[in-house]
């Protein structure tokens, strides 16, 4: 639980999500509910807030049946595997936290609300609660995958020659990029950044 509340006053102080403001309590909404995803990674263990955008009550729809999902974006896999065999050196990248880097627009923030603790050593009384939503597109919407990969073709295309090459080998947050020598290697790292 401690691990747990960590990763939401980082969200919090990173500006991923933000407490809704008492005037706006009363608007319309939807609680989405969560829960950690836990990975051990080199002897530490992570953890993820993961929403579950399928959750319902019952007669009532859920967000993901709400949300329109959008069109795949993602290249065929095996034609990157291929293109990926090509060059004589691969440099490999992934986009930190992908999806918290999408801005998710105002008016679609109350959606996004949960509940969290003040002080999750505390029960759970009124006075204790409070009330946070995403500023940025949260894992398990349906959208999201979507909404991810439009932004990144967005960017990448608008990028010059040789980063705009890129979204050919591009695969959900992983960009890979092809060059011949590590002189070539070193100029596109540091152009890159």
């Amino acid at each position: 639980m401690s691990k747990y509340h960590e990763v939401i006053i980082d969200q919090l102080q990173r500006g991923i999500i933000e407490e809704v403001p008492k005037a706006e309590l009363q608007s319309p909404c939807h609680y989405p509910s969560h829960h950690g995803v836990i990975k051990n990674d080199n002897n530490e263990v992570k953890i993820r807030c993961v929403f579950d955008g399928s959750a319902k009550k019952k007669g009532n729809m859920s967000i993901n049946e709400m949300l329109h999902r959008g069109p795949v974006l993602l290249p065929d896999l095996t034609g990157i595997l291929i293109r990926c065999r090509f060059p004589q050196i691969l440099i490999s990248s992934d986009i930190e936290k992908a999806f918290l880097m999408v801005g998710l627009h105002a008016d679609s923030r109350n959606y996004t609300r949960f509940l969290w603790l003040k002080d999750p050593t505390k029960p759970p009384f009124n006075d204790n609660i409070i009330t946070y939503r995403f500023t940025r597109v949260p894992f398990g919407l349906i959208c999201s995958p979507f909404l991810l990969s439009g932004t990144i073709h967005h960017h990448l295309t608008t990028l010059p020659a040789p980063l705009s090459q890129d979204l050919r080998i591009t695969y959900v947050d992983n960009v890979f990029h092809g060059v011949e020598n590590t002189n070539e290697g070193k100029h596109f790292y540091t152009n890159s950044k």
